[in-house]
Formats: C-alpha cells, structure tokens, sequence
C-alpha cells in the first residue's frame, strides 16, 4: 500500500467486503488510479476508494444489488462493465453512475424482473455492448426494455444464440436514437432478420459483422444492400428503399452463403460514380476457406476509390490472397 500512488489498475479476484479490508486503514490517495476489476458483490458492508481524481472505469464479475456497491465517485465513472448482474441492479446502476458513457453487459440466467419496471432515459450512454448466452438470450433484452438511450451511437450485440431483434428495433424507435455504429459477432441471426434490424438503423455509417451463422449473410441479403443511382427514366410511382445509406465501413469476417458475385456487385453499387446515396470508403473482408477466382480477384481491384484495410481470401489455385492496408499482390 506504500506504492499505492503509482498504480493505474487494480484487478483482484475477490469480493468487495474483501477489497474493502485490502484497502481499508491507513487511507491512501490513488492520483494515477483509472480502472478496477473486482470479483462478486456479497451481503456484507463494504468500504472504497474517494481519492481517486483519474477513476474512469469499474467491472465486476457479478452483481445482485446497488446497495453492495463499493462507495466511489461514482460521477466520474465513464465505463461499466459487469459479467452477469440481476434485473434490478441493472435498472439502478445508470442512476447511481450518472455520467456512465460505456455500459458493457454480460448476461446469464441471473438477470430477469418479474414486473419490467417503465424504460428511464439515460441521456449520458453513448456506447452499449451486450453479450448474451445458450440459456437466457430475452436476459439482455429485458435490459434494453428498461432503458431508453435517445444518444446511444454504438450498439454491439455479441454472442447471442438467437438474438431478439423485434425487442432491438423498439429499443432504438423508442429511444429515437441515431447509431452510427452497429456491431454483430458470433451470433445467430437469420437473413430477414438482419434486414429488419439494419432497416431500422438508417444512420449506421460502420457495420461490424463477424462470425455470424453461414445463413446470416446470403445473396439476398446483399442484394437488398445494393445501392443504385436514381433513375429517373423508370417509373418512380414505387420509391426504391436504400438500406444503410450512410454507409462508410464495412467489416465482414466469416464463412458465409453468399455468392462472392452478389458480394461485389453490392460493392460495386456503392462505389459507383455518379451515387449521391452511398459513402462507404473502408472495406475489411476475411472470408476463410473460400476459392475466388482471378475475374473475381480483378473486380475486386477495380472497385473506384475504396480503401481495402483487409482481404483474406483463397483464389482459384487455393493460393492465399492478403491485401492489407490497399497494398495488391503483384
């Protein structure tokens, strides 16, 4: 404890009774502290840490109530991050820690209400990770049912074995939030569904979308994502629907159905001269075991202005293909 006053994160495995007697008399300032990663909250009194000027973030590995707390400045968290955490702690916490930015939730059979309280705003969040698991995929919905994020930018759903979109799309039209990165990784999700979710996200300019099921991504799918200029030659009487229009970025990693003609032809479209509906600039793209071709490999070369970060891919001789940073094979 004499060294107290150069550390900058503290991450022990224990309870916060326990960290309160680790850290309990003489008091110590921490002026360089910024993170802390304590264990389960149990039913003793606990103590904590007030001189701590650069405290920003606090995890724990579950939680049942805001009333275990550890007493801290709460108004200087900016991230909170918990493994697993009951109902009705999820509904306080944004209260007690009112300047809360990042809200990181792991979620298990553990968290459920038996009467979902009224959703509250929370005008601070801007970012929100939920992971979900095999057992309790509603457990983080319920968590979006309580809460309405009208200035939430980054939504990232992980880890879900079968995502609830109906509960995502009201979360975001109640909040009225304008999320502008989207984030889906090992999760199941199915075709329509995904459409339905990235329709409802009009303002999404970086899509994230990593080691989904093969049939999350299909030709169809990449079909509805192509963006076209307007023509105003055809008959206009049925306004053509732009999905994601804002689109900058895209990252795409995984095995996946689709066709790598549909996924070039809705690259192309974006890229477009003369489309006034499509940004995209950034394309990431590891697509694992699959055989493209030299026609494809040349389209992919061809696409106008874009700036590949990655592809990793195999062509027709089960050569690997790895262009980083916009640098092609020669």
């Amino acid at each position: 404890m004499q060294q107290a006053h150069r550390w900058i994160n503290i991450a022990l495995p224990m309870t916060p009774n326990a960290f309160h007697l680790f850290f309990q008399a003489p008091t110590h300032p921490f002026p360089l502290l910024e993170t802390i990663h304590v264990g389960d909250a149990d039913d003793d009194t606990v103590g904590g840490i007030s001189d701590a000027p650069k405290l920003r973030e606090i995890s724990f590995h579950y939680l049942s109530t805001v009333d275990k707390l550890l007493p801290l400045p709460f108004h200087q968290i900016q991230e909170l991050s918990i493994a697993s955490a009951s109902g009705e702690a999820c509904d306080l916490l944004l209260g007690v820690f009112s300047n809360l930015q990042t809200l990181i939730i792991g979620t298990s059979e553990q968290i459920y209400w038996h009467t979902l309280p009224p959703p509250q705003a929370r005008e601070a969040v801007r970012k929100l990770v939920l992971r979900g698991d095999d057992a309790r995929r509603h457990s983080a919905m319920d968590v979006l049912n309580v809460m309405n994020l009208p200035n939430l930018q980054e939504l990232q759903l992980l880890d879900f074995a079968n995502l609830d979109i109906p509960s995502v799309v009201s979360h975001v039209q109640r909040s009225g939030s304008q999320i502008a990165t989207l984030c889906l990784r090992n999760t199941q999700i199915r075709g329509k569904d995904l459409l339905d979710l990235l329709r409802a996200l009009p303002t999404v300019e970086t899509l994230t979308m990593t080691k989904l099921i093969p049939n999350a991504i299909t030709d169809t799918v990449l079909k509805a994502l192509i963006s076209a200029p307007h023509d105003t030659s055809h008959d206009t009487s049925q306004p053509t629907e732009i999905i994601l229009p804002s689109l900058t970025k895209v990252v795409l990693d995984g095995t996946y159905l689709f066709s790598t003609d549909a996924l070039l032809t809705m690259l192309e479209s974006r890229l477009a001269a003369g489309n006034p509906c499509s940004a995209l600039d950034v394309i990431d793209i590891a697509l694992p075991n699959r055989l493209i071709g030299s026609c494809d490999l040349t389209r992919f070369a061809n696409l106008r202005d874009a700036r590949f970060s990655r592809l990793i891919c195999l062509d027709g001789d089960k050569v690997p293909v790895w262009i980083r940073d916009g640098h092609w094979p020669r």
